[in-house]
């Protein structure tokens, strides 16, 4: 939806006209590898385990989550 007196041209800009300042995006060497799964396996550990999936709420008569 449009918004009243914005044009397409000045769609984007702050209200001085000015563009915003552009994306840095990722850098490369700065990302943080973590722990990949093969390192774990090289370790002897493994993945967590999941978690038991919980009984059904229990709700109105006639009416239970799945």
């Amino acid at each position: 939806m449009a918004r009243p007196g914005v044009t397409r041209s000045d769609e984007g800009l702050n209200e001085l006209g000015q563009a915003p300042p552009a994306y840095d995006g990722k850098k490369a060497g700065l990302r943080d590898p973590g722990t990949e799964l093969r390192d774990l396996e090289a370790g002897g550990a493994s993945p967590p385990e999941y978690v038991e999936v919980p009984a059904p709420a229990v709700t109105r008569e006639g009416h239970r989550s799945t």
